[in-house]
């Protein structure tokens, strides 16, 4: 049946006002694996010139995981975020992070933290490989970082 699925237990750390609207929904769509990557679009049978990951040019297959944990590109911006943020965020699929956090024994403050820096990760990563994947532009990961830097410190 369509729109039944396993409910995402970490919707509360998701949809919380702390995050904005447009990275909640990206972070959404990744945390059920529903972002439309390079083997997503494959797999739905539209045309991909190839499946391979626009951001490590590495000739990987471009789904969720590698994307978001495997990348070369990706783990260098996760590994500069934890160090800014002297968080220990677990470098797990996103389902399995957000899941993590909850049950972490944080005070819910550092939940909302944690939660943020996933998202604006997630929603930095992204929007990063679209800019590639459709305009041929290679994104900096220092700027990336500064970006998810004045993200963070906006909405926190």
């Amino acid at each position: 049946m369509v729109g039944i699925g396993p409910i995402l237990e970490a919707n509360a750390l998701i949809w919380h006002k702390v995050l904005q609207p447009k990275h909640r929904f990206i972070l959404w769509l990744a945390a059920q694996r529903r972002l439309l990557t390079r083997r997503g679009l494959i797999s739905m049978g539209l045309d991909c010139d190839s499946d391979e990951c626009v951001l490590c040019d590495m000739q990987h297959p471009e789904d969720s995981k590698h994307l978001f944990l495997d990348c070369p590109w990706a783990v260098e911006v996760w590994n500069a975020v934890s160090d800014w943020t002297r968080i220990q965020l677990p470098h797990l699929d996103i389902h399995e992070a957000l899941h993590m956090i909850k049950h972490k024994n944080w005070t819910s403050f550092k939940k909302e933290i944690a939660t943020a820096v996933i998202e604006a990760l997630v929603y930095n990563i992204w929007t990063t490989r679209n800019w590639k994947f459709f305009r041929g532009q290679t994104v900096n990961i220092n700027f990336v970082v500064q970006q998810m830097k004045i993200i963070i410190r906006e909405r926190l």
